[in-house]
């Protein structure tokens, strides 16, 4: 709470200069502009493109036309906290003593929403890494459904033999459900979500290979 009211106050400072330094001829215009705007734009579509690449909605079409507003996938949790460490790290670099008002504003928000969406991460492995015992199946389905992104053939007899051994996993797992104790909505709706992706990556690589392979 204490780190936000001092965010806060800090955005409010540098809005009230800006607000001050309005007056700006045409030459001035250029320097009103975010020295920010390059890194924040490349930011959400290389964000963007980890969503869609490894999203586990059933969706039609390929990756790069998926909306990507789905469960993370253990891959795809990764690839987004490694994306956010490696921006943090660029921003560190950053003399923002140097930026003009708007740079400020921006390097202060932009900075902020990516801690927050890393502590988001953190907390969702933490669940996770709760919950995942009742889905002892679920790296042997990421593991089928991971060459399906690179379009890679399968070997249809290892395949099957394959999705045969998950089944009986799968009816194993529902048995154990059965006598297990109940958990906190919180780790039940990850779970149900976890269900959700699972089932997706299925339909997904199914869909691809189905009369292909």
């Amino acid at each position: 709470m204490k780190r936000n009211i001092i965010l806060i106050a800090a955005i409010g400072f540098l809005f009230i200069q800006h607000i001050a330094a309005q007056k700006v001829t045409a030459p001035q215009l250029y320097q009103q502009t975010s020295e920010m705007a390059d890194m924040m734009i490349k930011y959400e579509a290389d964000k963007g493109s980890i969503m869609r690449f490894y999203s586990t909605g059933a969706t039609e079409g390929e990756w790069w036309m998926r909306q990507g507003n789905d469960y993370n996938s253990p891959e795809r949790r990764l690839h987004l906290q490694q994306l956010n460490a490696d921006y943090l790290k660029q921003l560190e670099k950053i003399d923002i003593a140097t930026m003009n008002v708007n740079g400020k504003v921006d390097y202060l928000l932009f900075k902020r929403n990516i801690e927050d969406g890393q502590y988001q991460l953190l907390q969702e492995q933490k669940l996770y890494e709760l919950v995942v015992k009742y889905f002892p199946f679920s790296d042997r389905i990421y593991a089928i459904e991971k060459p399906r992104r690179r379009g890679i053939a399968v070997n249809g007899e290892a395949a099957a033999k394959e999705l045969n051994d998950i089944n009986k996993e799968i009816n194993k797992a529902i048995e154990n459900l059965k006598s297990s104790d109940s958990i906190e909505i919180k780790q039940a709706n990850l779970a149900s979500d976890a269900v959700a992706g699972l089932k997706g990556a299925l339909k997904n690589y199914y869909d691809f290979y189905n009369g292909y392979d």
